[in-house]
């Protein structure tokens, strides 16, 4: 009996040790790093709509976002006023860089869904 409990007290260490934690999904909005230089934002495109949908960033800061669509069709990031356009397929990831160079908001959003569905974000740059 002794024997066993000791056994069953080893592999609940081991289990616990051995676990891996999944964060939560909790998307920053705000690109990390120093004015001048680049920074990275995780954008999910799902159930036409993107997460986040509001986005922080520096005039003169190169911003470099991935997309990842989680949805069940293919989504798209655009924005008409930087040029930037990019298909993601469902299921796919992709990555877009871009500079705005003045402060002021943007419009971020998926061609395919943003007049039948509202799919769009804004990007604001200080």
């Amino acid at each position: 009996m002794r024997r066993l409990s000791v056994v069953l007290m080893v592999v609940a260490v081991l289990a616990v040790g051995c676990s891996s934690s999944k964060k939560s999904s909790s998307a920053t909005t705000s690109p990390s790093g120093a004015s001048g230089s680049s920074a990275a934002v995780q954008l999910a495109a799902q159930d036409f709509s993107f997460s986040p949908n509001t986005i922080q960033a520096t005039a003169g800061q190169a911003v470099k976002v991935t997309i990842t669509n989680k949805g069940s069709v293919e989504h798209n990031f655009s924005i008409t006023s930087l040029h930037v356009s990019k298909d993601v397929e469902k299921g796919g990831t992709e990555t877009v860089t871009f500079t705005a160079t003045q402060s002021g908001a943007l419009e971020f959003f998926c061609k395919y869904h943003v007049d039948s569905n509202g799919m769009k974000g804004t990007i604001t740059v200080t």
